[in-house]
């Protein structure tokens, strides 16, 4: 009997090293899956910030054309002439917004030709706006010219918004993708924790 009791006493401080040592990788191995998760976690917040942030300019982007386009309808219904450092202006400050949404999408090739197709159309329209206003000082036009006129603006202005419609698209689908990945880490990480 005292020998069963030295061999059992004597095999619990194996036992509990044993145990330690396992504990310890296991706590080791659980740590290097959730700190793993919480990268990829931070990873797809980024991605999603970013997507938004995207969203964001390219909705600032349009509106300013259309705010321009109401700016020189407005300046010709009043009628109290034509102010070409406003449209100067507007043409300045939508540079700026096109420099920063170019440089947001700069690893997206798809966007960057949606970028391309917007200088041509808004070249287009501030073409067709400039003709507008410069024409708008002689007020006794016949409507026909004056249709003639708007006509390439409602042109350029709704394939801006075909443009703006597809790059939503392309930001929406991206969105999707990144929410994805991003749900898969966090369903996991409390578990492990």
């Amino acid at each position: 009997m005292r020998h069963f009791n030295r061999i059992t006493v004597s095999s619990y401080p194996k036992f509990f090293r044993v145990t330690l040592v396992l504990s310890i990788a296991l706590l080791l191995f659980i740590g290097s899956i959730t700190y793993k998760q919480i990268a990829e976690l931070r990873e797809a917040t980024d991605r999603i910030t970013h997507t938004m942030a995207v969203e964001k300019e390219i909705n600032n982007l349009f509106l300013h054309y259309a705010l321009i386009q109401s700016n020189a309808f407005e300046q010709i219904l009043r009628s109290d002439g034509v102010d070409q450092t406003a449209f100067t202006q507007h043409k300045k400050k939508h540079d700026s917004l096109y420099h920063k949404l170019k440089s947001l999408t700069e690893n997206s090739p798809q966007q960057q030709q949606y970028l391309i197709e917007v200088q041509k159309a808004e070249s287009e329209l501030y073409a067709s706006l400039e003709k507008l206003l410069q024409n708008s000082t002689n007020n006794i036009q016949p409507i026909t010219e004056r249709t003639q006129l708007l006509q390439p603006i409602t042109t350029a202005m709704e394939r801006l918004e075909q443009i703006r419609s597809q790059m939503l698209s392309v930001e929406d689908d991206t969105l999707q993708l990144w929410e994805a990945q991003y749900r898969s880490p966090i369903l996991f990480t409390p578990l492990l924790t």
